[in-house]
């Protein structure tokens, strides 16, 4: 699911130049734009965007504040699983 939210905000940074009238390089080919700027777009793309960006913020505060509660209070060794060494206690 991360891949494709990487992959879908991707997108609208690619969108969000087009509105705003650059190109843009891919491959070491430069991309002009595809679209002529229209600021009702733009300002929907940047919300858009925005949005997805902040949401992404609050899922790993959520999913680091998740671990911390499993490893504290939980105790159940959720936390250490997941280290590369999960043999070895803390």
């Amino acid at each position: 699911m991360a891949m494709q939210h990487s992959f879908r905000r991707k997108l609208l940074e690619v969108a969000l130049m087009a509105i705003n009238g650059k190109s843009w390089i891919f491959l070491g080919l430069t991309i002009s734009p595809f679209a002529t700027p229209d600021p009702l777009v733009k300002s929907v793309l940047k919300n858009i965007h925005e949005t997805l960006g902040n949401a992404g913020y609050f899922f790993i505060a959520f999913h680091a504040a998740a671990a911390l509660l499993h490893h504290y209070v939980q105790k159940d060794n959720t936390l250490c699983r997941m280290l590369p060494d999960h043999n070895k206690p803390i």
